[in-house]
């Protein structure tokens, strides 16, 4: 996870192009798209602190 960028305190807002709200749907995406599929799909994603709001793209190849 490190590795593609995720970090705690990352707030997924889409994956795949599909808006997230909550980690059920994120859980519910990834399983659509299959798991092990090895599939490379676009996650946005936003991290705040007090002083920035940044966003940017992760691309996350699904399966091992």
């Amino acid at each position: 996870a490190d590795r593609i960028g995720f970090v705690r305190g990352l707030r997924i807002l889409s994956a795949g192009g599909e808006p997230v709200a909550d980690e059920w749907d994120v859980f519910s995406l990834l399983t659509a798209k299959g798991l092990l599929s090895a599939e490379e799909i676009e996650v946005r994603v936003r991290t705040e602190d007090e002083d920035t709001i940044d966003e940017k793209t992760l691309n996350v190849r699904l399966g091992r």
